[in-house]
Formats: structure tokens, C-alpha cells, sequence
């Protein structure tokens, strides 16, 4: 199994999510992503919490067997 890591530093500008899907107009559908055997984590001089993946589809995404740092929401969803 090969593991992503993901860590969100000092300088990111938009620290709604890691993964963020569907943000602008899209021409490819996200249904049926999946989103697995990653590690997250904010930077230790971060004083903010984020989301893992932040969708702003309705599409259904799979998650599974993600780690996740202390300040880390799993999902969160907004719209456009």
C-alpha cells in the first residue's frame, strides 16, 4: 500500500482543505473519487484547524483509510 502525506504550512492562502473538489466550474465529474492511504497534517506552528477534502459538488465521494493530525476535520461541504 503506498501512503500520501500531506502537510499544510505556514504560507497556504486558502486553508479551507487539503484536497479541495469542485471549487471552480468543472467538466469532469468527481462521482465515485476516492480518497484513500493518505496522512495529513497541519504544520506544528499552525493555530488554525482544516478539513482533509472540502467538496463543493453533490457528487458521492469515497474516503477511507486516511490519517489525520490533531486540527483536521475529515470532510466538510460547501457550496458555490
Amino acid at each position: 500500500m503506498r501512503v500520501y502525506h500531506f502537510v499544510q504550512g505556514m504560507s497556504k492562502d486558502n486553508r479551507s482543505g487539503f484536497i479541495v473538489v469542485g471549487a471552480n466550474d468543472s467538466r469532469h465529474s468527481s462521482d465515485g473519487l476516492v480518497i484513500k492511504d493518505n496522512e495529513a497534517r497541519l504544520s506544528p506552528k499552525a493555530d488554525w484547524s482544516s478539513n482533509f477534502v472540502a467538496d463543493f459538488t453533490s457528487e458521492k465521494l469515497v474516503m477511507r483509510r486516511n490519517t489525520l493530525g490533531a486540527g483536521l476535520k475529515p470532510y466538510a461541504k460547501y457550496t458555490r
